[in-house]
């Protein structure tokens, strides 16, 4: 009681309760900033996969011109791996004389509320990318 009121008469307030409340606040905004930091992660990560995947099927396709378009697909589903997940069906392989096109489809799930405006209304992110090689050998 009276160290309540020598701190009153010194214009000291109790404020422990403020404090806390300001922690909770505080806390769940930086909550929320971290998740859409693993989010966007996450997200630059898959593109990184896809780009990779579809550069390894179009320099396959181009150091080996005789292989079929369904060997050049596993190769790419197999440089996929980990945590991107390539389908067969999300390959498009195309030739012509010189060159080979091999382009990979890939839809990406974000997790937070926050990053799905990006994503469009279903919260998926398409990645797609396409890789072109001139063929090296006959």
């Amino acid at each position: 009681m009276i160290q309540r009121l020598l701190l009153s008469h010194l214009g000291i307030n109790n404020q422990r309760g403020q404090t806390l409340v300001e922690l909770a606040v505080m806390g769940l905004i930086l909550s929320l900033i971290l998740a859409g930091v693993v989010d966007l992660g996450r997200a630059y990560f898959a593109y990184i996969a896809v780009t990779d995947a579809a550069a390894e099927g179009a320099g396959y396709g181009a150091a080996f011109p005789d292989k079929s378009e369904d060997e050049i697909k596993d190769r790419v589903v197999a440089a996929s791996g980990g945590l991107v997940s390539i389908d067969r069906d999300m390959i498009a392989v195309d030739r012509d004389a010189e060159a080979i096109t091999v382009t990979v489809s890939y839809s990406h799930t974000l997790l937070t509320a926050v990053m799905r405006d990006f994503g469009g209304s279903d919260g998926v992110l398409r990645l797609r990318q396409r890789a072109v090689n001139r063929i090296l050998s006959e």
